[in-house]
């Protein structure tokens, strides 16, 4: 099974990027039309899910996620799961010196959009409103999970890039067998 999985987190990155001390307020995982969610107290499910992967599929998980997880396993999260995980991010860093954003690759490759931007979530879950955070989750999970079907069927993505001050659209190649 493919799993593609993300996280959101009860605040946003404090000053001193320490991610292993932030608290997940949902983690989503998508595989097909199949959803699932998981709260602060519903890790241990959650983890068990990742191990019956045979691929888990996400945008910035050794960056973000899998550090913030890695207070809630009693095992190193990024070394269980590293010859398994297919980081987008991670991969497209690699190819082009550059972060390149869910939202740019959603856009650019899909014609879709985010629900709202990551920022905001920490105020969703402070503010009870538990099912929108879950519906902006569920978006970027199915964006991603988006991505990745793109990048079997076409080999790349295209990402926007500033060259001279001039925005230009690039392209990179991409297969499923990147690492």
């Amino acid at each position: 099974m493919i799993i593609t999985i993300d996280i959101e987190t009860q605040e946003l990155i404090p000053d001193d990027r320490r991610l292993d001390a932030m608290h997940v307020s949902v983690v989503g995982a998508i595989s097909g039309e199949r959803v699932w969610f998981f709260d602060e107290n519903e890790l241990p499910a959650f983890f068990a899910l990742l191990d019956e992967a045979e691929l888990i599929v996400g945008h910035n998980l050794f960056g973000f996620d899998y550090k913030v997880l890695q207070q809630y396993a009693g095992f190193d999260v990024a070394m269980r799961y590293k010859d398994k995980t297919y980081d987008i991010l991670r991969i497209l860093a690699r190819k082009t010196d550059r972060n390149i954003g869910l939202s740019d690759l959603a856009q650019r490759n899909l014609s879709l959009d985010k629900l709202g931007k990551g920022i905001d979530a920490p105020e969703l879950f402070r503010a009870g409103r538990i099912d929108e955070l879950k519906e902006y989750l569920a978006q970027d999970l199915r964006l991603t999970q988006s991505l990745f079907m793109h990048i079997g069927k076409h080999g790349s993505l295209k990402y926007g890039h500033i060259n001279y001050k001039e925005p230009v659209e690039r392209a990179v190649n991409i297969t499923h067998d990147d690492r």
